[in-house]
């Protein structure tokens, strides 16, 4: 053990990140009577490169966490429907399918970090962690300060220094990682009312624009968020594509107005075991986002809803390496079989030969959004859904 590591202060959990999966844990463990330091390199609020669009499945995990009022806390819109586009063609348009929610990540994530330090966790926003020592089971920060922990947590996003700690690199999965501009728009810079309308009625999507990825526009009360995101092995010219969207919904000139953030985010790229003896990642770090559309927040808050009751025994046991183990089996039962199932099929949505024909399938079934809603509730199989898609080819 390092002298530093040595005279660093003890927790029974530090966690590295404090988003939605940190946050989440933290809160958990906290009610519970667990020292928890939760150590984040921003101060909240702080921006996030994210959709924000939160499922009627992530909207259920949310509730569980943190009560039932959250969601009107944190929601700056309720939506029913989606506008689905193949390139500039409008494909489907629907308004009575299932629900989502349009968050606002500066808010949202600033709000389950507050709920975290009242529940009683410790917190240090701005504070960057350098290393992670896993002999000595610390976090190193970049002042040279060591904080111990029984058990640490990687929930530090697609980058996670944990991960690099366990793996060496960041991603382990460079095959299925994914890179996304987003870029926040001003009402007013919106083309024309009609256009205004109906972005701020509800989500549009836009299939075709990048190889193996997407667009989106989704409404957030006083602004709408503008996205283009897809797998960066398939060598997508993302800046391209996305100024072409931003040149169709707004006005001129509006390129030059808009601050646009990019980086990379998980898209497929999860492994079979996100649990390492006393060490486990969550969210993004651990690679779990939805391999079709990226949704992650679902991800971050059932994988910290899962890792709680597994740290929790593991340290009543007192055998805090056990946890990665309880925490594993609980994935596989729980997360993993999805991911998989949509991984194998997601050529059927983005492959090169499939694209065309299950955009036709939409355009002859609408009611196939639908049923895509009733998928992510978990009313549908996986299975039965890419069924209805293929037999509509």
């Amino acid at each position: 053990m390092t002298h530093g590591a040595a005279q660093a202060r003890r927790h029974d959990v530090v966690i590295v990140g404090g988003g939605p999966s940190g946050s989440t844990l933290g809160a958990l463990l906290a009610r519970s009577g667990l020292s928890v330091l939760i150590i984040d390199r921003s101060e909240f609020p702080r921006d996030k490169l994210c959709g924000g669009l939160v499922s009627a499945r992530g909207a259920d995990a949310i509730r569980n966490a943190f009560g039932e009022e959250i969601l009107r806390q944190v929601a700056v819109k309720r939506d029913t429907g989606c506008r689905l586009f193949h390139k500039e063609r409008l494909v489907a348009d629907i308004e009575d399918a299932g629900i989502s929610y349009s968050v606002d990540r500066r808010e949202m994530d600033a709000r389950f970090l507050s709920i975290a330090r009242d529940a009683g966790c410790r917190v240090s926003e701005g504070t960057r962690v350098a290393a992670v020592e896993l002999g000595d089971s610390a976090a190193r920060l970049e002042s040279g300060r060591y904080e111990r922990g029984s058990i640490i947590v990687g929930a530090d996003g697609a980058q996670s220094v944990v991960q690099r700690a366990i793996h060496g690199r960041a991603d382990s999965n460079r095959r299925n990682v994914g890179f996304a501009l987003v870029s926040r728009v001003p009402l007013e810079l919106v083309k024309d009312d009609a256009t205004h309308a109906a972005c701020r009625d509800r989500p549009h999507v836009f299939f075709g624009v990048v190889p193996w990825g997407y667009g989106w526009i989704f409404p957030k009360g006083d602004h709408l968020l503008l996205g283009m995101g897809g797998l960066t092995r398939k060598g997508s010219r993302f800046r391209g594509a996305f100024e072409a969207l931003v040149d169709a919904y707004c006005v001129a000139g509006a390129r030059s107005r808009l601050k646009v953030r990019g980086g990379l985010v998980p898209a497929g790229n999860f492994g079979r075991s996100p649990g390492h003896g006393n060490v486990l990642l969550l969210g993004d770090a651990a690679g779990l986002a939805e391999p079709c559309t990226g949704e992650g927040i679902v991800y971050a808050v059932e994988s910290a809803l899962l890792a709680a009751p597994a740290i929790r025994e593991s340290l009543a046991r007192g055998k805090p390496a056990s946890a990665g183990r309880l925490y594993n089996t609980a994935c596989r039962r729980k997360l993993l079989p999805w991911l998989r199932c949509v991984l194998r099929a997601r050529w059927l949505l983005y492959s090169k030969p499939c694209l065309p024909l299950a955009m036709r399938a939409f355009r002859r079934r609408p009611e196939l959004l639908r049923m895509y809603y009733q998928m992510a509730e978990g009313k549908m199989s996986f299975v039965r859904y890419f069924r209805h898609i293929v037999l509509g080819f």
